[in-house]
């Protein structure tokens, strides 16, 4: 029974001892004081830090750990199919409805006037096929404006050739064909170099119709059946850009 010390009661002093060496005994008689609740993992340091470990990331810490998003990341990030379609295709790709380069069909011989390309083509074909081999170039039938390109057509030829106008609408109403459109035919002419007396249709129409044209090496022009008939046969052609 331990000795009551003076002004206390004995119960009191019994207690207060006993609850002193109860707390030096736990865990092996080493005392451990209370634990905080820090908030921080429990290996943090004394100053209630989280040891640094490199690769290891924490909730609240995005990549690159400066507090911002990840590169590539969000609603405005650019990403490779962002790239226009032009970007992709280069700068020489035919985009939007234009017209590549026109190409030289065998046996024809090119000439240039400002912007426009000529093909000069001496084999002798029908109207409709030498319409056709001209698209297939990129091109059709020249369409002749005045006196000038008239004359630089003319320095071009070497024989009778088809050039782009035709009254296979309306007999007698000539018009330029409409270019790059297949059997289309529908600008009146505005410019005409005849030769005297025509167009004729043939005598009148009475061995044949002539319902295309064609200029003769002379700069003149000339109403011929479309399929060489009328005793006149088939001629060349002239194409031009558009």
């Amino acid at each position: 029974m331990p000795r009551a010390l003076p002004g206390r009661h004995p119960i009191f002093v019994t207690l207060a001892l006993s609850s002193v060496l109860g707390a030096c005994r736990i865990g092996g008689g080493d005392a451990v004081p209370p634990t905080e609740n820090t908030g921080y993992p429990a290996n943090g340091d004394a100053g209630g830090n989280t040891p640094r470990d490199s690769g290891t990331l924490t909730p609240s810490q995005p990549d690159g750990g400066d507090g911002r998003p990840p590169t590539g990341s969000g609603p405005d990030a650019s990403t490779p199919s962002d790239a226009s379609a032009s970007d992709a295709a280069g700068p020489d790709a035919c985009l939007d409805g234009c017209k590549p380069p026109v190409s030289v069909p065998a046996g024809c011989s090119k000439r240039e006037r400002g912007e426009r390309v000529y093909l000069f083509c001496p084999d002798a074909v029908r109207w409709d096929d030498a319409r056709t081999i001209c698209l297939s170039a990129g091109a059709d039938l020249v369409i002749i404006e005045d006196e000038v390109e008239n004359a630089f057509v003319t320095e071009g030829l070497s024989a009778p050739s088809w050039i782009g106008a035709t009254d296979s609408q309306v007999e007698g109403a000539f018009v330029w064909i409409a270019p790059g459109e297949a059997g289309a035919a529908s600008v009146p002419l505005t410019f005409a170099r005849w030769e005297v007396a025509t167009p004729d249709n043939c005598l009148g129409g009475l061995i044949g119709q002539q319902d295309c044209v064609r200029m003769a090496p002379d700069g003149s022009w000339n109403d011929s059946d479309c399929a060489g008939g009328c005793t006149e046969g088939l001629f060349g052609f002239v194409c031009e850009s558009y």
